[in-house]
């Protein structure tokens, strides 16, 4: 959790999730600084990606054009969502892998959205 007395270069980076729920199992930062947040719940039902844009770093959602929301669902009934992670060279795509379905069938799913190539804000 950011707090207003944090200072350096990752001050206002990171959101504040409630890890000690146990349902956050993975957490990735894109291109762009947005996070997301892998849940570790039961497939098919409640497992979701949740995208987080925090556009000044302040460490809150508030401001205009920030928010959370659901990014990806898994409805592989007994799976769960595993190893989110972005292609560098292509960054409109991103891959994350389905473990543990009802069939015995572990994938491996490509996300990809359309081209924007945008570049990463100034640091």
């Amino acid at each position: 959790m950011v707090t207003s007395n944090e200072t350096g270069p990752n001050a206002g980076r990171y959101l504040f999730m409630p890890f000690e729920t146990g349902l956050a199992g993975v957490q990735r930062i894109d291109l762009l600084d947005s996070m997301y947040i892998v849940e570790d719940r039961n497939g098919g039902s409640d497992d979701d990606i949740w995208f987080a844009r925090d556009l000044n770093k302040d460490g809150d959602l508030l401001d205009a054009g920030e928010g959370i929301g659901r990014w990806a669902s898994n409805g592989t009934q007994g799976s769960e969502f595993t190893g989110l992670y972005f292609d560098l060279h292509r960054p409109n795509r991103a891959y994350v892998n389905i473990q543990h379905p009802a069939s015995g069938v572990d994938r491996l799913i490509e996300i990809s959205g359309a081209p924007q190539f945008a570049k990463s804000p100034t640091k």
